[in-house]
């Protein structure tokens, strides 16, 4: 015979009970009220984007902020990195590819593309470079932390917005 203690069952009931009246609407059950606006949603869209491509090392030794529109052009970056799982093929026709590639004197770092937003005025692209702090022991060495998307072609400018996070080695309690 299994025996529970009342007290542990009412609390998880009180907890659902917690909950389902947490996620009710205003409005009444099953009615959704909607989120209000942001300014982020009234100035464009936010399109979805999937990475093709991440690494660090590769032989550019610039900044590269770009956009690929077409095959000839894209295989030619893709011999400039070292990308060690061969990515998807791309349809040009539908999608274009954005590669962010920042060279630097150490390892530690990374790039990550956070937004991709479509405006009036062209595309906007919001990415992370993360940094070690002073507290990290990089590899010692040239890299370059790369990062390619693939996103709905699109015409017109593009922006690239770079923002730095920097993290620390340290766990600290």
């Amino acid at each position: 015979m299994i025996c529970l203690h009342a007290g542990p069952v009412r609390a998880l009931s009180l907890g659902v009970v917690l909950f389902l009246i947490g996620c009710s609407s205003p409005d009444g059950p099953g009615v959704s009220s909607p989120a209000p606006a942001t300014e982020a949603e009234d100035s464009g869209e936010y399109l979805v984007f999937d990475r093709l491509a991440l690494g660090q090392t590769g032989a550019f030794t610039t900044r590269v902020e770009r956009v690929y529109r077409d095959e000839d052009s894209w295989r030619g970056a893709m011999d400039s990195l070292r990308i060690n799982v061969a990515p998807p093929p791309v349809d040009f026709t539908q999608s274009m590819v954005v590669l962010l590639a920042l060279p630097q004197e150490t390892g530690g770092y990374s790039i990550e593309v956070q937004t991709v937003e479509s405006r009036a005025e062209g595309l906007v692209i919001e990415y992370e470079l993360s940094v070690p702090a002073d507290d990290c022991i990089p590899i010692v060495g040239a890299a370059l932390p790369f990062q390619a998307v693939e996103v709905r072609r699109a015409d017109g400018p593009v922006t690239f917005v770079q923002e730095k996070f920097r993290y620390e080695c340290t766990w600290r309690q």
